[in-house]
């Protein structure tokens, strides 16, 4: 997935946590990609955030599907003022 979103020009956006930490994650819209063992801080979670992914956003009930809502909203908006600019 990641080798995906990069290929297509996009930045991935990962974190390392803790198990304890895993579900908070989660729930704002990282997927776990795989557990390792980090040399300073020992087992982790390999997280990461895709952004372009809204379906699974909004499937977690993610605060960043709402912000993706209102920026579409708000563009929506922009392009019915220019073509009434326009007309």
């Amino acid at each position: 997935q990641e080798s995906r979103l990069i290929q297509s020009g996009h930045t991935p956006h990962l974190t390392i946590a803790h198990d304890p930490l895993e579900a908070m994650f989660k729930k704002l819209g990282f997927t776990t990609l795989f557990r390792d063992k980090h040399y300073d801080y020992g087992r982790v979670n390999v997280m990461l955030l895709n952004l372009h992914d809204i379906e699974h956003l909004r499937a977690v009930n993610s605060p960043f599907a709402v912000v993706y809502d209102r920026i579409s909203a708000i563009n929506e908006i922009k392009e019915i003022e220019e073509i009434l600019i326009e007309s």
